[in-house]
């Protein structure tokens, strides 16, 4: 969470892997579309399916097994990591939208028959998620919002076992989809890798892009992906942020502050925007595939500028006096631009708090709430333009209020968390009306 004025405590997702309950039992035939199904793409496995009263690792709809192949590519041998062939066939895993339960403007997604999912990131049209089934197997997935088939499923293996080889990271944006794999043998064998495929191909994907054992062993473990049509940036938490777009590391900005945390980094396109501590924090610029960063942004002496985000349209930050959280919050934009000397500045309103920030549709969208761990939370929306300001209540007072998965002129999706996975929440921000 981003320091502020005022701070907001938020309590995480209550995720809770649940299992799954038996489905009824029944004379099908079909194969078996569980954790059992063979790795090539010819054999039919031969176990019983969910129908016949078996318990597999994700119950599906019986339209016949999904048929993995290893993507392990240069991955140690105790990686497990595959790809299923036919992820259309994973009914399980479409993404079911309806209207919340007795409130309007308002849609939420179904949980999903045996895996608890979370939701690493959605582009408007596709969401990536994951999870882990009854039999501790993590699992990825890229399916369409509008409930149709998944474009692409993976599944690796356990965060919980040594030798360590786990889905840890992963990220969609730009039309495209990435994730991430950290392993170890637990003595001297440590690495990262990266996985990064056009949407579209995300059911093709063979072999990482990235499989690296030194770099990262150096510089720290990657938190965070952050993906465009043009870059694929892990964020390290020293305050470090590497662009392996290209299949190499690529230090974008090695801070000798580091930033506050993995939230000060946006990306559009190929521009990183993010944030530098220090007397006093400003605003830096990097470019995919090119080392180092540069200063952006400075806010007027005596002033702090933080939590940078665009949409590639507009930039937006915070100003404050250094060092007072107690001083006026200002909020400040300007046009998408990466060279100082073209930063156009326009103070658009003071705030009273913030808290996990987004640009998007000419808005600053954040989330609030009434200083409790519990809520309830809302949706602060300013326009960019005058600063006039629009409230959301979210349906639940307990919820995953930690981040905004997407915004657009007419849809804002988050996640909620709830006992039975954490769900998607979608609001149209057009029909909320504007504070007096």
């Amino acid at each position: 969470m981003r320091g502020g004025r005022t701070r907001i405590v938020i309590v995480a997702a209550l995720s809770a892997w649940l299992s799954c309950t038996a489905p009824p039992v029944g004379d099908d035939v079909s194969p078996d579309a569980g954790g059992n199904d063979v790795r090539d793409a010819t054999s039919a496995d031969a176990e019983p399916d969910a129908r016949d009263g078996a318990q597999p690792d994700v119950y599906f709809d019986d339209a016949g097994p999904p048929e993995w192949v290893s993507i392990r590519g240069s991955l140690p041998d105790f990686c497990v990591l595959d790809r299923a062939m036919h992820p259309e066939r994973l009914n399980d895993l479409r993404v079911r939208m309806s209207p919340c339960d007795a409130r309007d403007n308002c849609l939420e997604s179904a949980p999903m028959p045996g895996l608890t999912e979370g939701w690493l990131g959605v582009d408007g049209t596709y969401a990536l998620g994951t999870g882990r089934a009854s039999d501790g197997t993590q699992w990825m997935f890229v399916s369409p919002l509008d409930g149709g088939p998944p474009l692409a499923a993976y599944r690796g293996g356990r965060d919980d076992s040594s030798p360590y080889c786990a889905l840890v990271l992963g990220a969609v944006g730009g039309g495209r989809a990435a994730f991430g794999v950290k392993y170890t043998d637990g003595a001297s064998l440590y690495g990262v890798a990266f996985y990064l495929a056009s949407i579209i191909d995300a059911a093709t994907i063979t072999a990482p892009v990235l499989d690296d054992r030194t770099h990262f062993s150096v510089h720290g473990s990657p938190q965070a992906l952050y993906v465009s049509d043009a870059a694929l940036i892990a964020w390290i938490s020293s305050g470090y942020y590497v662009d392996v777009s290209s299949g190499a590391p690529i230090a974008v900005y090695d801070a000798a502050m580091p930033s506050a945390s993995e939230e000060s980094v946006s990306v559009a396109g190929g521009a990183i925007l993010f944030q530098v501590d220090g007397p006093a924090a400003y605003l830096g610029v990097g470019q995919a595939g090119v080392l180092g960063g540069s200063a952006l942004y400075h806010a007027s002496a005596g002033n702090d500028a933080r939590a940078p985000r665009t949409d590639g349209t507009d930039i937006a930050w915070l100003q404050f006096p250094t060092g007072d959280p107690t001083g006026t919050l200002e909020l400040w934009t300007a046009p998408f631009v990466t060279d100082a000397a073209a930063m156009v500045v326009r103070h658009v309103r003071d705030l009273d708090a913030w808290t996990h920030p987004e640009v998007g549709a000419g808005m600053w969208v954040e989330i609030a709430g009434d200083g409790t761990p519990t809520g309830p939370h809302h949706y602060e929306l300013y326009d960019l333009t005058d600063g006039r300001a629009r409230r959301y209540d979210m349906p639940d007072s307990i919820v995953d209020a930690q981040r905004t998965l997407f915004v657009a002129s007419d849809r804002i999706i988050y996640p909620h968390g709830t006992l039975d996975g954490e769900r998607l929440v979608q609001f149209d921000p057009r029909v909320v009306p504007y504070t007096p």
